[in-house]
């Protein structure tokens, strides 16, 4: 007999919800980058191959959060992060809602460390972005404190050389 419940269709994984998902764009609310055409998907696959790159030996659950870290934004959008930073209780109870779904959808945790990770290439790859689409925005001091918490985050983690490097050669634009 076919289960006919109602689901939640956050709950439910499926394709149409992944490519969903994956169609919400990036910086939307960022004045400087709202025209950039980033989506989730890129985002979150760049996250997955920084992680690749950094990381010695991350553990499935930590990319497969990676590759969804994002998804339920779908549902409850993003908010800039000025507003976060002005915000902190009401970014707090947005992530925690954003958090919620994502465990329904994925149905894993992972540890604070691979969560240090994640904080990690999320920020990196945004900075990574910004960098190589707007360069001239890497002078401005929003994003020298990004660039600053990424260099000592890496530290943290033992790929500062690495991390020092890749922001190097996009500021040098080497690409």
């Amino acid at each position: 007999m076919t289960d006919t419940k109602p689901r939640n269709e956050q709950d439910t994984p499926r394709l149409a919800a992944i490519y969903a998902a994956g169609a919400v764009r990036r910086w939307h609310a960022n004045p400087d980058m709202a025209d950039c055409v980033q989506t989730i998907a890129d985002h979150q696959g760049r996250c997955v191959q920084l992680l690749a790159l950094l990381h010695p030996a991350p553990s499935a659950d930590l990319l497969i959060m990676a590759a969804f870290h994002d998804q339920a934004e779908r549902w409850v959008g993003d908010l800039p992060g000025p507003f976060k930073r002005a915000h902190r209780a009401v970014a707090e109870a947005h992530a925690a809602i954003e958090a919620r779904i994502l465990r329904s959808i994925l149905h894993i945790q992972i540890s604070q460390t691979d969560q240090q990770w994640l904080g990690l290439v999320d920020r990196l790859e945004a900075y990574a972005f910004m960098a190589f689409t707007r360069p001239r925005l890497t002078f401005r001091p929003d994003w020298r404190a990004v660039k600053s918490a990424i260099l000592d985050s890496a530290a943290e983690l033992g790929c500062a050389v690495e991390v020092g490097a890749m922001i190097d050669d996009l500021q040098d634009m080497r690409w």
